[in-house]
């Protein structure tokens, strides 16, 4: 378990409010899972979501893998299984899908098969849902609830999903410690002066907390990109003597060519085994990228207004033209197109 550092929980001073930059971006995949870990953050959580006086040091980091080989970015397990407290999964999702939901009931379902309670499932939405249709037939925002509900009584206690378009009226300093956490993640700011709310004191702290772990992980990445360039260089060393005694064109090079082969195949299924454990990798086939629709409108509407970007009047007129429905609203059509993700 993550041991509390108190200087960590200290708001920044004026030169670090200028001058303090994350090593990574907030929001991506290895650096967030390794923040969740922390004390500070699972406390924030744990008094969000479950409540009743109930705080962080009521509950510990558990396993992330499950039998199925499923993995969850966290899952908070209570400390004393007498109180009949439920666990707490939390995962950091760039967009909220069907295929994700789906996934989350399993990773829910893994959890429940362990402790035969549901879990409570806490999601931080970066990039907004898959469609704004999808949104609209699954989710509910209730009015003074800063994030959208999933109906779930048969596979979770209960569905909490945050992002940037459920959080706005929340937004105010001092702002509750979990709109601090869920603004942090979302916007995906490197600089905490970048946020209107950067004097906030919850989010000061998180970025001192989020300083420390992140470079951390990014020490930890130098070392795995060493790793990796070591293992290309052994790879291609292999293949040039493939093709050196493939041009000899002989019996014994033959012979030669096969060894190679079978040990480039082991060091290869070796190097997986030792890296397996650090992340799931996705095979993809390489395509042309071209503009999409929402991007060409966007772009036409700032040439059109001279460099004078109004979003809502863009989004505004961008649904009229029955574009834009993957955003709920102007803001997070903004943050896409400045993410390059639009």
């Amino acid at each position: 378990m993550a041991t509390r550092d108190n200087t960590l929980c200290n708001p920044l001073d004026t030169e670090e409010l200028y001058t303090l930059s994350l090593p990574v971006t907030p929001g991506s995949d290895s650096s967030s899972k390794a923040l969740l870990r922390t004390d500070d953050i699972k406390d924030i959580i744990i008094s969000s979501v479950v409540g009743g006086g109930i705080c962080g040091t009521a509950y510990h980091n558990g396993p992330t893998e499950h039998n199925d080989n499923k993995r969850t970015d966290i899952t908070y397990y209570p400390q004393d299984t007498t109180k009949n407290l439920a666990p707490v999964i939390v995962e950091i999702q760039k967009k909220v899908s069907h295929e994700f939901i789906a996934r989350l009931m399993r990773y829910s379902l893994n959890v429940f098969d362990e402790t035969k309670i549901l879990p409570i499932v806490l999601v931080i939405n970066i990039d907004g849902f898959s469609s704004k249709h999808f949104c609209k037939e699954n989710f509910v925002q209730r009015d003074n609830e800063p994030y959208y509900i999933l109906s779930s009584s048969l596979w979770a206690k209960q569905v909490h999903i945050y992002n940037a378009d459920s959080i706005p009226s929340f937004l105010q300093v001092p702002m509750p410690k979990m709109i601090a956490l869920v603004h942090f993640l979302t916007q995906q700011q490197k600089h905490i002066v970048a946020l209107d709310e950067y004097m906030d004191s919850t989010l000061q702290r998180i970025y001192r907390i989020a300083y420390h772990i992140f470079t951390d992980e990014s020490n930890i990445k130098v070392i795995q990109d060493t790793k990796i360039e070591s293992f290309c260089d052994a790879i291609t060393c292999q293949f040039k003597k493939v093709i050196h005694n493939n041009n000899l064109n002989d019996k014994t090079s033959r012979k030669r060519i096969e060894k190679y082969a079978q040990d480039g195949i082991s060091f290869t299924e070796n190097f997986k085994r030792r890296c397996i454990g650090e992340g799931e990798s996705t095979s993809v086939t390489p395509i042309l990228i071209t503009e999409s629709k929402d991007l060409i409108f966007v772009k036409e509407f700032i040439k059109q207004n001279r460099g004078k970007m109004k979003w809502a009047s863009c989004y505004d007129q961008g649904i009229e033209k029955g574009l834009f429905d993957r955003f709920a609203s102007y803001s997070t059509l903004k943050m896409a197109f400045h993410r390059h993700t639009l």
